[in-house]
């Protein structure tokens, strides 16, 4: 079962069945029910407070992202913080080692919806 969850978190469950019996079209109905009361429930739970992408930054580092998700490139960021464009390239290796994030875009997704987030609270 596939169920939602708070700050738009999901979940899977698994459901076991040890005689491999296949369920029919009123119990597939059931859990489908089920799925989306306990998706109700799991959504009114309290949660954890969501973890910035700043924490485990260094201010550099900070710097950089803010840059990079203005759309500057690194020669620009390299200009603008007075550094060579390798070292530029260096910081934003360590920030996508240190974030959940693969590519520029990403990082500019992950900063945007924690600025979007901010914003209406």
């Amino acid at each position: 079962m596939h169920l939602g969850l708070s700050n738009n978190a999901h979940a899977l469950v698994g459901l076991f069945d040890s005689e491999d019996q296949i369920p029919d079209a009123k119990q597939i109905y059931a859990l489908g029910l089920l799925a989306r009361q306990l998706s109700l429930l799991a959504r009114t739970l309290p949660t954890a407070r969501l973890r910035s992408w700043k924490e485990g930054l260094t201010t550099r580092q900070i710097e950089v992202v803010k840059l990079i998700a203005d759309g500057n490139t690194n020669d620009e960021i390299a200009a603008i913080l007075t550094l060579s464009p390798d070292t530029v390239k260096k910081y934003a290796s360590r920030i996508f080692s240190v974030l959940p994030v693969r590519n520029r875009s990403e990082l500019v997704k992950l900063v945007l919806e924690e600025e979007l987030s901010n914003n209406r609270r």
